[in-house]
């Protein structure tokens, strides 16, 4: 009789949280890629001798067929080219599909068709990537809300879902703003302000989430852990009750909240839409 594991890896999966590989000329260092830190320090000095990076070294070594010493990885890597690590790692993960958010680094990533020769692949549209990228090219704010719903109302066929990092721009908190609020905050979110805690922030998050709700579109969320610049106190998925008690739409929570893993459990177990 099988054992669970056996039967577990039999499963064909979907990865919902995934990123786009790197090109090639914009690779971080090695280690970068097993720590949130972006300090070159605790890269060199403290990640390789974390649980994550040696247990990964060894899962890296047993794919590429050499030594488990990071030296021999690194050695392999450099000979292989990117499609062909990519093509291995993919085929050995028991996959069936990808969904990628392409709102991180997206001038170094590759593009989402390069990764369809390996995998189907969905997009999750980044709220705040939208934003932003509408912010640059209207100048009025009737001209941008007009395309920013137009924008939501109308997801491509490859797009599949929503994504927020509004831990990042504040925290998961996010109070209602109106409408004549964010148009006079509009000069400020094109300026230095940015897209962050604001009236301005506040409705465009709150828009985007009411449309999701209309169409049933599923919103997912980073909770929890994550780079520098998060605030990890305002982070916890409880936060986001008003949310989930006020859309319909499926949420999920990204990274299990941890460290707020209970209070995901929690919401988890008592919300449908969750």
């Amino acid at each position: 009789m099988p054992t669970l594991r056996e039967e577990i890896l039999q499963l064909k999966a979907v990865d919902q949280h995934a990123h786009p590989v790197l090109k090639a000329e914009s690779e971080l260092p090695f280690a970068a890629a097993f720590t949130e830190a972006t300090d070159p320090v605790s890269w060199e000095r403290d990640t390789p001798h974390g649980l994550f990076y040696r247990r990964s070294i060894r899962q890296l070594a047993k794919l590429y067929r050499c030594a488990a010493r990071d030296v021999e990885v690194l050695a392999v890597r450099k000979r292989v080219d990117l499609t062909a690590r990519t093509a291995l790692c993919l085929q050995e993960s028991n996959l069936k599909a990808l969904l990628l958010d392409d709102g991180l680094m997206p001038d170094d990533i590759m593009p989402l068709d390069w990764h369809g020769q390996f995998l189907p692949v969905r997009r999750l549209l980044r709220i705040e990537q939208l934003v932003e990228g509408l912010l640059a090219t209207h100048e009025s704010f009737e001209e941008f809300d007009s395309a920013f719903t137009e924008r939501l109302q109308n997801l491509t066929k490859e797009e599949v879902g929503l994504k927020t990092i509004a831990a990042y721009r504040g925290g998961l908190d996010v109070p209602d703003a109106t409408r004549a609020k964010a148009a006079k905050e509009f000069a400020r979110a094109r300026g230095k302000a940015g897209v962050y805690a604001s009236s301005f922030y506040s409705y465009v998050f709150h828009h985007a989430l009411e449309i999701a709700h209309e169409k049933n579109v599923p919103v997912q969320f980073h909770t929890g852990f994550g780079d520098p610049d998060l605030a990890l106190e305002k982070s916890n998925p409880l936060l986001l009750r008003p949310v989930i008690e006020r859309y319909s739409f499926p949420v999920v929570l990204l990274h299990a909240g941890y460290p707020y893993a209970r209070e995901a459990g929690f919401l988890s177990s008592v919300y449908s839409n969750v």
